[in-house]
């Protein structure tokens, strides 16, 4: 299993993972919207494939993580906010969630 970085092309994975969350019409605005999270260095759009060669974009995605970054007046850094989380349905219970933190944070 790999985690990378989102690209336009992972639309489809990212539309089957919404549609699972019940969110109808991401068509619409996907691609504009990953597109964007992938060229503002205040978001990451990461996704988990189930392979372990990354970017060959065949690969089943099986999860993904939408992550913005917020600058602190009090503190030194930033703050992470997930905005986004979605596993696949047949990977949930799969300890993709250890994963993400070992790399996330």
């Amino acid at each position: 299993m790999a985690i990378r970085k989102a690209i336009p092309e992972d639309q489809e994975g990212i539309k089957s993972l919404l549609d699972q969350l019940e969110y109808p019409g991401t068509e619409k605005f996907l691609a504009t919207n990953i597109k964007r999270s992938t060229e503002r260095p205040d978001e990451a759009l990461l996704v988990f494939e189930e392979d372990d060669e990354p970017y060959l974009y065949n690969h089943k995605i099986l999860a993904f993580i939408s992550l913005h970054f917020i600058p602190q007046i009090t503190l030194e850094g930033y703050f992470a906010r997930i905005s986004y989380y979605s596993v696949d349905q047949d990977a949930r219970s799969g300890g993709l969630a250890g994963n993400w933190k070992r790399i996330v944070i």
